[in-house]
């Protein structure tokens, strides 16, 4: 396995793609970054120190544009088909595809939830802007949960791990408990859980489920697509469940000051100054922790709106 640190147009400043496979091939590469100068730069050079003619096969792990977008251009260089598994590819092209407005959806989408039109404009420019890096292969080919790429004398199952989006794909070999934590286990900070509009209505459910998931599998060391590599990774795993036992103590509390909109709750929790980028993911993860509190039966969504507003559930509810 060999990583390949690509740069993105992000706050996270760059993107792990990895070669996967033994040294003299097959190979499959695992994310690309986002169609930029640099992106294909960082490519070239790694191509012209380690080769390029092995690979037999892309495969993304999720839609977000920092591991697709730069396909399109991957899958003309390469040759090669590229894969997802097959929820995650029909939402790709469902978001990202050819005339799609998803910026429409979710500028719509989070003034029902309270954010105010000035800061909703600010996110929808930045939504559009990152739409500009995203170009993908006219088809991707969809895979089950459960494939096998078989590189050599090397098997990596893909994993299905729900809730940083509905179907994330994770390359694990199970020789030796290696793991490519995609978005789903990051090292540093813990990965944007939001509820979005079309996804599923608990997110939060199905990442903390698929955390228990991953937590039983023997894992060694886990790869992420941001930071560096996680020797650790049941204590990592550990420490992001707590996390949102906290996150969800705190905004319980908020509700308890009476009733909120998203944005009222991710004004509250987050430091306020935020980028119109880092807005986007607050209001979307406080929404996710919302319901989640709902499903708990320590919040309910009051009738009426938009805006939608949460409160406190009490013994009279």
């Amino acid at each position: 396995m060999l990583p390949i640190q690509i740069p993105v147009p992000l706050p996270l400043r760059f993107v792990n793609s990895y070669r996967l496979g033994p040294q003299d091939g097959p190979w499959l590469l695992v994310d690309v970054g986002m169609d930029t100068e640099a992106a294909r730069s960082a490519f070239r050079e790694h191509w012209n120190r380690f080769g390029r003619d092995a690979y037999e096969a892309v495969f993304l792990t999720h839609y977000h544009p920092d591991h697709t977008g730069l396909s399109g251009w991957i899958a003309d260089e390469l040759g090669v088909p590229v894969t997802m598994l097959a929820e995650e590819r029909d939402l790709t092209y469902r978001v990202f595809g050819p005339g799609e407005r998803s910026g429409d959806r979710v500028a719509s989408y989070f003034r029902d939830h309270g954010m105010p039109e000035s800061l909703n404009v600010r996110i929808f420019e930045s939504h559009g802007d990152s739409t500009t890096h995203i170009r993908l292969p006219d088809e991707m080919a969809g895979l089950p949960a459960g494939h096998v790429f078989r590189l050599g004398d090397e098997s990596w199952t893909i994993l299905r791990a729900a809730g940083h989006t509905p179907s994330q794909g994770l390359p694990y070999r199970a020789d030796d408990g290696t793991l490519l934590g995609g978005d789903q286990i990051l090292p540093r900070i813990t990965p944007n859980i939001s509820r979005w509009p079309g996804e599923p209505h608990d997110p939060l459910k199905l990442y903390l489920d698929s955390l228990g998931e991953l937590r039983t599998l023997p894992l060694s060391v886990v790869w992420p697509a941001h930071g560096h590599r996680i020797d650790n990774p049941l204590v990592r795993i550990d420490e992001i469940l707590q996390h949102h036992v906290e996150r969800l103590d705190i905004m319980a509390a908020v509700l308890e000051q009476g009733p909120q909109t998203a944005y009222d709750v991710a004004r509250a929790v987050f430091r306020p100054n935020l980028s119109a980028h880092e807005w986007r993911f607050a209001v979307g993860e406080s929404l996710a922790h919302l319901v989640h509190l709902e499903a708990l039966g320590r919040a309910r969504e009051l009738p009426g709106g938009p805006p939608y507003r949460f409160a406190a559930r009490t013994s009279r509810d």
